[in-house]
């Protein structure tokens, strides 16, 4: 099952642990582990019941536009290929999503070739993604990936190119991080599944990207408009609604505030940092020692 990865730049977070996004591994195609000798369990078109129902042998043939599947990990956090996608409910967190599902063709029945799906696959999913999810990938804090048969695959009927939207994330195992929601058509709301239970994000912040260490500590980064002022206002604002978090100390410059924040039992921090292009928001969890 050949991989594709999305190149799109991550920017690096000042002061995170490392940068952060979901899916199987990131970079050039590279093939499958042999498909499961197991029969797969039928999909929903496909009932037990039928006699003549075949069930698919190729992983993409489960999945379909809008469905979400969760990664597959060994003992040691490697990704592992089942022979059949793990499918959860998009509300719930999730590794990936499925935007576009398309026929691989081929005019004399043949496998293509790898060197003859790729292209096809940068073009389809490329555009797939804007499409899907509302903005291009260049300004989405999503990725994408796509899938497709191997040989041996396709000669027992694998034919689907398979595209999904994940978030990017090197530091964790097969470099994803899970999210909250569907992306149709989100843009650029994106929400990490680790962000802290209850933390308020204030009105009018747009998610970034997200970097996260081994030991699960993380930086989120959002994007505001206005001065330093103003969303310091608007943070101060969306934390004096909240019953539980609280801030307990601000500190900083005029192009820099830090605040401390706490829930009683854990401790994270706001970074608010004026650029010449507008005011970044960064939360530190959990909160950095030095601060």
């Amino acid at each position: 099952m050949p991989k594709l990865a999305a190149t799109a730049a991550l920017l690096l977070i000042v002061g995170s642990a490392g940068c952060a996004a979901g899916g199987p591994p990131a970079g050039t195609s590279t093939a499958s582990p042999t498909a499961p000798t197991q029969q797969p369990t039928p999909t929903s078109a496909q009932s037990p019941a039928d006699p003549t129902a075949v069930a698919p042998v190729w992983f993409g043939d489960h999945l379909a536009e809008g469905d979400c599947w969760n990664d597959t990990f060994d003992a040691s956090g490697d990704f592992v290929y089942s022979g059949v996608p793990v499918e959860v409910a998009c509300a719930g967190a999730h590794n990936n999503e499925v935007y576009l599902v398309s026929v691989i063709e081929s005019a004399d029945g043949s496998f293509p070739g790898d060197d003859a799906i790729e292209p096809m696959s940068d073009e389809q999913c490329d555009a797939g993604f804007t499409a899907y999810v509302g903005v291009s990938v260049e300004e989405s804090p999503l990725e994408w990936f796509s899938i497709w048969p191997e040989p041996e695959e396709w000669a027992q009927g694998g034919r689907t190119l398979v595209c999904s939207a994940y978030l990017h994330a090197p530091a964790l195992p097969n470099e994803g991080a899970p999210v909250v929601g569907s992306a149709r058509g989100a843009g650029t709301h994106v929400v990490p599944a680790s962000l802290p239970e209850g933390v308020p994000i204030p009105a009018g912040a747009v998610f970034d990207e997200l970097s996260i260490a081994e030991d699960g500590s993380y930086v989120a980064s959002y994007e505001m408009r206005g001065s330093v002022d103003d969303v310091l206002a608007a943070t101060v604002a969306a934390f004096e609604q909240h019953e539980t978090w609280r801030i307990v100390s601000s500190t900083g410059t005029a192009d820099t505030r830090v605040l401390t924040i706490s829930d009683g039992e854990l401790s994270t921090s706001v970074t608010i940092h004026q650029f010449s292009d507008g005011v970044r928001w960064w939360l530190y969890h959990p909160a950095p020692d030095e601060l």
